[in-house]
């Protein structure tokens, strides 16, 4: 049986490998890897970081508010490549450095009013969108229903939306605990 820090160590790995893949149920099992990282009710984050006490901060490029989206009345806006700093399409300069609730609350896109986030599309395809975890489902929150919509009519680079965004999602969290998985490591070699 595996303890905390191995589980987490091959969790990572294999969101690394996922984070590269272009098969959309590969990078599907993203959002279940996540959810358990970051929004499980114990995460596992959490319960690997208890030892070691890292600031984990997760790096993101600024996008647009929800407020500024709707005074300009925009019905639809997707970060697209604009979340990661690294993206090569990145062209804008201002960096955020967030915790995990600010990170997982980042604006991914917008639909008539509605705001999708990091959280809503791990939330989504984990739980309801594509079975990253459980067998599909019809959306409870009006959040997924709308994401659902989107996902059903709107493309990126042959992608549905959320399954698009979960590899730039995984590999932002990636460099964010990286710090954390060195110490892991670290901890490993040295009982080795």
């Amino acid at each position: 049986m595996l303890n905390s820090n191995q589980l987490f160590l091959h969790t990572l790995k294999d969101l690394e490998d996922r984070s590269k893949s272009s098969d959309p149920y590969t990078i599907l099992g993203i959002s279940g890897l996540l959810r358990k990282l970051l929004l499980d009710d114990h995460p596992l984050l959490d319960q690997v970081n208890r030892e070691f006490g890292h600031r984990l901060t997760f790096r993101v490029l600024e996008s647009e508010s929800v407020d500024q989206l709707k005074a300009n009345g925009v019905i639809y806006y997707d970060v697209v490549d604009g979340l990661d700093p690294d993206a090569p399409t990145s062209n804008k300069d201002i960096f955020l450095d967030l915790k995990r609730d600010a990170f997982l609350k980042k604006l991914v896109a917008f639909s008539n009013g509605t705001p999708i986030t990091i959280q809503d599309i791990i939330k989504y395809e984990a739980n309801i969108g594509g079975g990253g975890v459980h067998a599909p489902s019809e959306p409870r929150e009006y959040t997924h229903a709308t994401l659902k919509a989107v996902n059903q009519t709107i493309s990126l680079k042959g992608y549905s939306v959320s399954v698009y965004h979960l590899r730039s999602i995984a590999k932002l969290v990636l460099r964010a605990i990286e710090p954390l998985r060195a110490s892991v490591e670290n901890t490993i070699t040295d009982k080795s």
